[in-house]
């Protein structure tokens, strides 16, 4: 079982892993977190988590800032000294929600129910998958994009757009020729649509075609900056948690 820890404190994260370690030698905690910003750009990576375990209170906000940043897919146990967010956990991908200082018995329980509540959810998903592979049609991706402009609407053709990105909160498709169009998606929703073995979720303001990569430089903090063409006027980054699949995309 792969788990995500999501807390500032870093004994308490040190104290909650042993604790898991104990309870079952399976679990294998990938990563610790200890801000919201960071435990964002971790999610948006799509890490092959079961489960997170996340503390209300971080370096940089609160916890449940998460959740209208990211698009969190996993199941959360809430590890938190404050009980007054209860309700609100249980309005999220809430499993259950422990008190500080975290006692092992109620931790086994948690555990416990997850994984009843997992095991429903594991026997839907191998249906579902089973269901995909018997299908004989592939999946359809866009092709073309209606987009309004001041002269009416007109189509783009998805092989022209070198990439999407968001400026001023506004969602543009750039084209290869220079041209660019206000798009009345966002990129969660664009990214559902457009091929995977085209185009790919750079980070949080950027959606590239694999023509659209010019050059790809090391930079700080282990990640990586990459030139796309046309060029932009700001730094394009790929964080060190997404640098995996952006290689695996690449050698596809």
């Amino acid at each position: 079982m792969n788990v995500l820890i999501i807390e500032d404190e870093i004994h308490t994260a040190k104290g909650l892993a042993k604790m898991l370690k104990a309870i079952d030698e399976d679990i294998c905690v990938l990563d610790v977190i200890g801000s919201v910003e960071e435990a964002v750009e971790y999610l948006e990576s799509r890490p092959a988590l079961d489960l997170i375990f996340m503390d209300v209170q971080l370096s940089d906000g609160i916890g449940f800032e998460i959740f209208s940043e990211a698009e969190v897919e996993y199941p959360v146990i809430f590890t938190t000294a404050y009980d007054e967010y209860a309700i609100d956990a249980f309005q999220v991908n809430s499993v259950d929600y422990l008190l500080k200082p975290v006692a092992q018995d109620k931790l086994h329980k948690s555990l416990e129910k997850f994984k009843k509540i997992f095991a429903k959810t594991e026997q839907k998903e191998q249906i579902e998958q089973m269901l995909k592979q018997l299908s004989i049609f592939p999946k359809d991706y866009k092709t073309r994009i209606l987009v309004k402009t001041s002269r009416g609407l007109i189509t783009l053709h998805v092989s022209d757009i070198a990439f999407f990105y968001i400026d001023t909160q506004l969602v543009f498709a750039k084209l290869f020729d220079g041209n660019y169009y206000s798009i009345d998606k966002t990129l969660d929703e664009l990214e559902k649509t457009l091929d995977p073995k085209l185009f790919f979720r750079l980070n949080r303001q950027f959606i590239a075609s694999i023509n659209s990569i010019a050059n790809i430089h090391n930079y700080f903090n282990n990640t990586l900056k990459v030139e796309l063409k046309p060029c932009v006027d700001k730094d394009v980054i790929v964080s060190r948690y997404s640098i995996k699949e952006f290689k695996k995309w690449l050698d596809a």
